[in-house]
């Protein structure tokens, strides 16, 4: 059985292998916050326990609606997400999602050249029609 102490020094280690981590939050299959840590004097955005409040929502809306595809397309591994102002990283564990928030600074290069290519494509799209394809022209 996984206890609180082997949480918390799974936390520690994994914040301490990479400065730019914000925060670890750890959330069971039953998706119930089992573990969260913070850096200290990192900024937050959100109220500490806003953040506890919201990494077992984001979990189950996150992780649990992909877990569906992994019958088709085999076992997930990582989940990215990129705010402004935050990289959230969803990865599965066994029955733990563990939610890590980085920096924005941290680099995402293969999913930001992938949205370059959908930018320049609206553009390419935008160009040849008098019309917006992505709004309501009635």
């Amino acid at each position: 059985m996984i206890t609180e102490a082997d949480l918390d020094g799974f936390a520690k280690s994994l914040a301490l292998s990479e400065g730019r981590i914000i925060y670890v939050g750890i959330v069971d299959s039953s998706c119930k916050l089992k573990y969260c840590n913070f850096r200290e004097d990192a900024k937050l955005h959100l109220d500490e326990e806003v953040i506890r409040n919201l990494m077992p929502i984001t979990s189950s809306m996150v992780v649990a609606p992909l877990e569906k595809l992994v019958p088709i397309l085999g076992k997930m591994s990582t989940v990215l997400v990129r705010y402004e102002n935050r990289v959230l990283i969803f990865i599965r564990l066994k029955n733990y999602s563990i939610i890590v928030g980085l920096d924005p600074d941290v680099p995402t290069p293969f999913p930001e050249y992938i949205a370059g290519l959908v930018n320049n494509a609206v553009k390419r799209t935008l160009a040849n029609q008098e019309f917006d394809p992505f709004q309501n022209n009635e």
